[in-house]
C-alpha cells in the first residue's frame, strides 16, 4: 500500500499500522522472529540510493503490546486510535514505526522515499507500506 509521511524535523515520528493479508484479514506475524525474519524500513533520498537517511525502529505488537507501549510512554496514540484498532487479536498483526526526536532533528528538510519490510522464518518478504517522506524544518530548537 501507498502511504506518503510528514515528520517534522527535532519531533518523535511515531506510525501504528495493522498488517493485513492478501484476502485484508490482520496477519498474525506472532512466529515473524529469529535470523533475518522481522519487520525493517529506511528513509532515502531515492531508491537508488545506497546509503539509508534513517533507519526505522520497527516493533511488532499485538493490541495488548500497543497498550503496554502506551504506558511506558513509547507510543502515543490516542484513545480513539486505540478503540479504532481491529480486531483484538491475541495474534501480532501490528507493527509500531518510530523515529526519536532526536533522530528526526538529524535529519535534513526535504523529500525522499521509504519502504517497510516484513519477512517471516521461511524467507518470504513483502512490502505492506512505501511511499514518499516529507521532512519538514523544526523553528524550535
Amino acid at each position: 500500500m501507498v502511504k506518503d509521511i510528514k515528520i517534522t524535523q527535532g519531533s518523535t515520528f511515531e506510525m501504528l499500522a495493522l498488517i493485513n493479508d492478501v484476502n485484508g484479514v490482520p496477519l498474525d506475524m506472532t512466529g515473524f522472529v529469529g535470523g533475518t525474519a522481522g519487520a525493517r524500513g529506511m528513509y532515502r533520498k531515492n531508491y537508488t540510493d545506497t546509503t539509508p537517511l534513517e533507519t526505522f525502529n520497527i516493533s511488532i505488537l499485538n493490541k495488548t503490546g500497543v497498550t503496554n507501549a502506551i504506558s511506558v510512554g513509547t507510543c502515543h496514540i490516542t484513545t480513539a486510535e486505540i478503540d479504532a484498532l481491529q480486531p483484538d487479536t491475541a495474534g501480532k498483526c501490528y507493527l509500531l514505526i518510530r523515529l526519536t526526536a532526536v533522530e528526526t532533528a538529524a535529519l535534513a528538510k526535504g523529500t525522499g522515499v521509504y519502504d517497510i519490510e516484513v519477512e517471516d522464518v521461511t524467507g518470504f518478504v513483502f512490502k505492506p507500506f512505501t511511499g514518499a517522506v516529507t521532512v519538514g524544518a523544526e523553528a524550535t530548537r
